[in-house]
């Protein structure tokens, strides 16, 4: 029995956008929401100048043009999260998960995020 493999596409990933391959790259590990606290911290508080609050849990606020649009509330950095805890910052970011991991990964500014929030919150 001679088993049949799909024939190869020659450089496949130089045809597509450079934010689309990033997309399709990280759609497994966006699946299993595997962000590592700091990392999801970092991205939050250097890329949208999200300044927390310390309390029982650390609350901060995206602003723009001085109005507080959207409220982050993450507890303290710990080892890990649980995936119910990065659900509940993705969901509260308003963006979807190859949004969310555009955002932390770096392809997202911004100016790219403020975009979208004007535009989902017209």
């Amino acid at each position: 029995m001679k088993i049949l493999s799909p024939p190869a596409v020659p450089n496949a990933a130089a045809r597509l956008p450079a934010f689309l391959l990033f997309l399709s790259v990280q759609s497994r590990v966006v699946s299993r929401l595997n962000y590592r606290p700091r990392e999801l911290t970092r991205a939050l508080e250097d890329k949208l100048a999200i300044e927390f609050r310390q309390g029982p849990e650390r609350v901060g606020w995206f602003v723009i043009e001085g109005v507080k649009t959207i409220r982050f509330k993450i507890p303290h950095i710990h080892s890990s999260w649980g995936k119910g805890t990065i659900s509940d910052i993705v969901r509260r970011s308003k963006l979807n998960h190859e949004e969310f991991a555009a955002l932390v990964a770096c392809p997202m500014s911004r100016a790219d995020y403020e975009a979208l929030i004007r535009e989902r919150l017209a």
